[in-house]
């Protein structure tokens, strides 16, 4: 009997607790949700998306960045890809599918002090190019490869 009173009690002022901080807006989400560039997330060319995030499209392609993806996809709901590069100060990288019913597929904002190395998976829609645009000292470079799926995964 003790215990559940003890358990009840302890339920009782983290339920109180949380709603006090929510009350208050002590939990910030609209903070999070303003840094989000929606209308990149919302166009389907790239040189819109490199206008929304960068205030110009004029990339240079480059053999610096390297693109670690499988040829074939065999789900295009989870293909696995690896980012690194040797160009310096290196603060922004874009993955963009235009296949995808969303093209723009990531947006990372990185300390340009660090060396890259990104890995993530993602989503294709259908065959086609994946575009990885990176941002270093204010020039843009971009390399891409061709995938083939298999199996559509959007």
């Amino acid at each position: 009997m003790v215990s559940s009173r003890r358990n009840f009690l302890k339920t009782a002022c983290s339920a109180f607790c949380l709603s006090i901080v929510a009350k208050f807006g002590l939990i910030f989400t609209r903070a999070a949700e303003a840094a989000w560039p929606e209308k990149a997330f919302h166009s389907n060319k790239l040189n819109d998306v490199l206008l929304n995030l960068f205030q110009q499209n004029k990339t240079t392609k480059t053999k610096r960045i390297k693109l670690k993806i499988p040829g074939i996809a065999q789900d295009g709901a989870v293909v696995p890809l690896t980012i690194t590069s040797t160009l310096r100060q290196i603060d922004r990288i874009v993955i963009f599918v235009a296949q995808n019913p969303r093209p723009l597929i990531a947006d990372f904002e990185l300390s340009p002090n660090m060396e890259v190395f990104v890995r993530t998976r993602i989503r294709m829609a259908d065959t086609g190019h994946v575009t990885v645009i990176a941002r270093a000292n204010g020039k843009l470079y971009s390399t891409q490869k061709q995938v083939s799926v298999a199996i559509g995964g959007c």
